[in-house]
């Protein structure tokens, strides 16, 4: 009925994020909380490692926009800590040859739904392109799983189907449906919330695609 260590610790790398999405949960420009210093890192990838901890969810915030990432990476490979990633990025140079020299064995990225309502959910030109970018480079890698992970909000229900058509041509195994969670941003954006009525055209709608992933 336990296990001996929790299953995954997630660690929130950063709560800075240079997109600006309505139903952010960190939403960290107002948190007050500075990003954990190095130092502060190793001594907590020791402490996992040490307890066995089968996965070391990275996660914020933007993870790949930590300047010292790739030192942050390096360190799970000293410890032979198994990790995962959530990103709407793609790595730059540095952080792909970390990761290269030790792959996450999951990645979600986020994709809102087709370009036009990715980019203006996100508020940034160019954020769809990104997302596709970094799923096809982390599918490049050995042994990584990568899921597209769709939030559902009312701005987006209406193009489920063309963001299903997307998933299908990327370069994504799986296609992760969520549910809005009122923290963060998002309590006060009520608006985005699903009826009762959307939320069964969107279990039906589930039903129906769940086996192509």
């Amino acid at each position: 009925g336990y296990t001996s260590a929790p299953l995954v610790v997630q660690w929130m790398a950063t709560l800075r994020c240079p997109l600006d999405c309505p139903h952010c949960l960190a939403a960290g420009s107002s948190s007050g909380f500075a990003d954990m210093p190095l130092p502060e890192v190793e001594c907590l990838i020791s402490q996992v490692a040490r307890a066995g901890i089968p996965e070391f969810l990275v996660t914020g915030g933007e993870p790949l926009i930590r300047d010292d990432l790739p030192e942050v990476i390096d360190l799970l490979r000293l410890h032979n800590v198994p990790w995962s990633l959530n990103t709407s990025a793609h790595p730059n140079r540095a952080t792909r040859l970390a990761i290269e020299r030790h792959p996450p064995a999951f990645v979600a990225v986020s994709l809102d739904g087709p370009q036009q309502v990715h980019d203006e959910f996100r508020r940034r030109s160019g954020s769809f392109d990104e997302c596709l970018e970094s799923m096809a480079f982390f599918q490049s890698l050995a042994g990584c799983d990568v899921t597209a992970g769709t939030t559902v909000t009312t701005t987006n229900l209406p193009y489920l189907r063309e963001t299903f058509e997307v998933v299908q041509d990327s370069a994504a195994d799986a296609w992760g449906i969520h549910l809005l969670i009122p923290e963060g941003r998002a309590a006060n954006r009520k608006e985005l919330f699903l009826s009762r009525r959307q939320m069964k055209s969107l279990l039906h709608f589930v039903a129906r695609k769940r086996r192509y992933f």
